[in-house]
């Protein structure tokens, strides 16, 4: 069985088929889904089997400081913090602000010993520099797209890697070589949904069931059983969110 540990079922694009789109992901083997917070505070769901983040994305980072409680009263249905991190591509939030929802989020998981869930773009040192300033916490980066030596500086900081679409994409050799050499035993799988459709459904409204593709090209990589890449992603996931 699969876990999607980043799927966002609460967007817009779900919202008249919910119940089928997770249905359909249970036919291909998708057993769990993790639910990010992008707005602060909790997502609306409640579904078997569909775990949910508190938190405050960086495109929501300017909410994050006035919503301080939403996120602390989602603590106690959730199983991590976050979406949170720095985006400095194209995100209209200026990089203090962004700063600040992180370092909130961070504080928030030391105290509570809660995994938090990262998003970088563009912003790779200055999100480890930020990260480094505490010792006791851990979570994933989500979405990973970088080379050997990112993942290597993720990984010791004990740090989980989230493996989506990306690594099924054509010209995506360099992420491909840092999986391949990398331990699986840091890898947790994800879709991103609705983003970042693998490749054999680009142009489509990624789902989780598309988790599927994913680690069917995850096992080519590190020469493993789809089996193999199920079950240990899967442990590795539980680990993390402690499930």
């Amino acid at each position: 069985m699969l876990f999607d540990t980043h799927c966002h079922l609460d967007a817009k694009q779900f919202k008249n088929n919910i119940n089928e789109i997770v249905n359909n992901a249970k036919k291909n083997n998708v057993s769990k889904i993790l639910i990010p917070a992008i707005k602060p505070g909790l997502p609306n769901i409640k579904i078997k089997n569909v775990f949910l983040a508190t938190g405050s994305h960086p495109y929501h980072s300017n909410e994050t400081i006035k919503n301080k409680q939403k996120i602390i009263d989602g603590l106690e249905d959730a199983v991590a913090i976050g979406e949170t991190g720095l985006d400095f591509f194209k995100c209209p939030i200026e990089k203090k602000i962004q700063i600040e929802s992180l370092e909130f989020q961070c504080e928030l998981a030391v105290k509570t010993s809660m995994p938090i869930i990262l998003h970088e773009r563009n912003s790779f040192s200055e999100l480890i520099e930020i990260i480094r300033k505490y010792p006791d916490i851990t979570g994933v980066f989500h979405a990973f797209h970088h080379s050997e030596k990112e993942l290597k500086t993720i990984i010791d900081l004990n740090f989980y890697v989230g493996l989506g679409g990306m690594v099924t994409y054509k010209k995506n050799n360099i992420l491909r070589e840092a999986v391949k050499k990398a331990p699986l035993e840091r890898f947790v799988l994800e879709t991103d949904s609705p983003y970042l459709a693998p490749q054999t459904k680009r142009g489509q409204v990624n789902q989780p069931a598309n988790l599927l593709d994913i680690a069917k090209r995850i096992s080519l990589i590190k020469n493993k059983t789809l089996n193999e890449i199920s079950l240990l992603t899967t442990e590795n996931a539980n680990r993390l969110f402690k499930l």
